[in-house]
């Protein structure tokens, strides 16, 4: 798995190391290594439907036209048309265009991306790591969240600037559930990935249902 191109990112998303004990759901997960450890994303109720597609994401199996070309042995010369994003026409549809770069998407992206800076802004409180957020009652103090104490030498929470600076796998590797020092912060990116996942393939159901008809497939569709 090593070697395959296809694998990349989630081999730079997931945490293969050791389990320390800030990060453990229980005692018995203390010290095992990331390949025998359950991802806390999947453990979330709230977002079915978000849960499979960033599970999809990651494993590099959601069923975008790069994909689909692949599986159906597409030849290249038979036209590029054939594996442009169905939503915008203009680049080929990949995980990268999809995430970060897909136009008719960028409404939503925006509001990601704006949640993504959020966490990280208030991922960098010293110490505590304290996450704040504003009450929705005008007389109620705002909420807080603090992440267990950790090694600063080993964990530093990921900065707003730094993300910025990221590669674009870089940052796919984030939006997908890579550790960026500060558990409480990943859990909020990972609930606004999750929604954002939704509602986005939410926009392609004429597409995949165009898709699973003409070449008798059966991709994952998210109903209206």
């Amino acid at each position: 798995m090593e070697n395959q191109p296809s694998t990349m990112n989630y081999r730079g998303t997931k945490s293969w190391g050791q389990t320390p004990r800030h990060r453990c759901f229980s005692m018995n997960e203390q010290g095992k290594f990331g390949m025998r450890r359950v991802e806390p994303y999947l453990d979330d109720q709230a977002e079915p439907i978000g849960r499979k597609l960033k599970t999809l994401a990651r494993l590099n199996a959601l069923p975008l036209m790069d994909k689909i070309a692949k599986q159906e042995q597409w030849h290249p010369n038979r036209g590029k048309n054939r594996y442009l994003c169905p939503l915008c026409g203009e680049k080929v549809e990949n995980i990268q265009h999809y995430l970060l770069e897909c136009e008719s998407l960028e409404f939503y992206r925006r509001k990601l991306m704006a949640k993504v800076v959020y966490s990280l802004m208030n991922a960098q409180t010293q110490h505590s790591h304290q996450m704040v957020k504003p009450s929705n009652n005008w007389w109620a103090p705002p909420e807080r969240w603090s992440c267990p104490p950790e090694d600063p030498e080993t964990e530093q929470p990921l900065t707003q600037y730094e993300f910025h600076r990221l590669p674009p796998n870089g940052k796919i590797q984030v939006l997908l559930g890579k550790q960026i020092g500060c558990p409480t912060a990943e859990k909020h990116i990972d609930t606004h990935v999750k929604r954002f996942l939704r509602k986005t393939w939410k926009l392609r159901r004429p597409h995949v249902e165009a898709t699973n008809k003409k070449y008798n497939r059966n991709d994952y569709i998210v109903n209206y």
